[in-house]
C-alpha cells in the first residue's frame, strides 16, 4: 500500500516532465519574431510612425496549437526576419488584459488567430489556426503585396 502512495506523486512528475518540452517557447529569443511590449494604443502609434502594419498574435495560455506555433514558425529564421523587417509584431492573450478588448472588437474566438492590422485599426487579413513557416512566410508576403 506504501508504494502507490509513492507511484502516483512520482507518476504525476513524471507527466509534468514530460510535457514541459512542447511548451518550450523560443519567441522573444534573438532568433525569433521580436514581440513589442506596450499597450494597443502605443502599436497603432509605432505602426504610423513606421508606416508599418501590426501583426498580431493571439493566443491563450491553454492552447497547445499557440505553443507549437510560437516554437516552430515563430522560432524559424527566415520567417523571423521577415516579420522583423516588415511589421509591428504584438502578442495577446486574448483572455487577459487588453487582449479580452482586442478578441471582442477583432471578433477572435479561436486561437491562435494571426490578424495584420493598419495603423487606422482596420484589419488586412486574418487566418485561425496552426501555420507552417512557409505558410505563416506566405502569408505575411501576401499582405505586404496587397499592401503596394
Amino acid at each position: 500500500m506504501k508504494k502507490i502512495y509513492y507511484a502516483i506523486p512520482l507518476a504525476i512528475v513524471l507527466i509534468i516532465l514530460a510535457a514541459k518540452p512542447y511548451v518550450t517557447n523560443t519567441v522573444g529569443s534573438e532568433e525569433g519574431i521580436q514581440f513589442v511590449s506596450g499597450s494597443w494604443a502605443e502599436m497603432l502609434v509605432k505602426s504610423k510612425k513606421e508606416h508599418k502594419p501590426i501583426f498580431l498574435d493571439a493566443s491563450t495560455s491553454w492552447c497547445g496549437w499557440c505553443k507549437k506555433l510560437k516554437s516552430t514558425s515563430f522560432a524559424d529564421k527566415e520567417v523571423a526576419a521577415y516579420f522583423n523587417k516588415n511589421y509591428i509584431n504584438y502578442e495577446i492573450d486574448a483572455e487577459h488584459g487588453e487582449g479580452v478588448m482586442l478578441a471582442k472588437k477583432y471578433r477572435i474566438n479561436s486561437y491562435p488567430t494571426l490578424m495584420f492590422i493598419d495603423a487606422n485599426e482596420k484589419s488586412l487579413m486574418f487566418s485561425e489556426g496552426y501555420l507552417t513557416a512557409a505558410d505563416l512566410l506566405k502569408l505575411g508576403k501576401q499582405v505586404r503585396e496587397k499592401q503596394k
